[in-house]
């Protein structure tokens, strides 16, 4: 691969990059801040209370922040009384400020 792309200066397709040989669901994640803006791994969502306690995870595969709303909070609602939800920007949707809106 290091031939076809610095030698013969092709464009290597997503699907036939290699990240990691070790782990095959290794991922490659772009995150939007300065240092380091690209990572190589797997997403993982932690859900915390107001005490800072988990009270679920969920391993994401090719999956974005935003996709996992709609089922983390069905999950979460049938579990717990949530008073108020607090997600980062990564989680932002129109949908999903509607479905926490009549959720609630």
């Amino acid at each position: 691969m290091l031939e076809r792309r610095i030698i013969k200066g092709e464009k290597i397709p997503h699907n036939e990059k290699t990240f990691f040989i070790c782990e095959q669901y290794t991922e490659w994640i772009i995150k939007e801040k300065m240092r380091p803006n690209v990572e190589l791994g797997q997403k993982t969502t932690i859900i915390t209370d107001q005490f800072n306690l988990i009270v679920d995870y969920q391993v994401m595969e090719h999956q974005s922040d935003s996709e996992i709303v709609p089922e983390l909070t069905e999950r979460l609602s049938c579990k717990y009384s949530i008073s108020s939800w607090s997600f980062d920007k990564g989680f932002w949707h129109k949908n999903n400020k509607i479905i926490l809106y009549l959720g609630s």
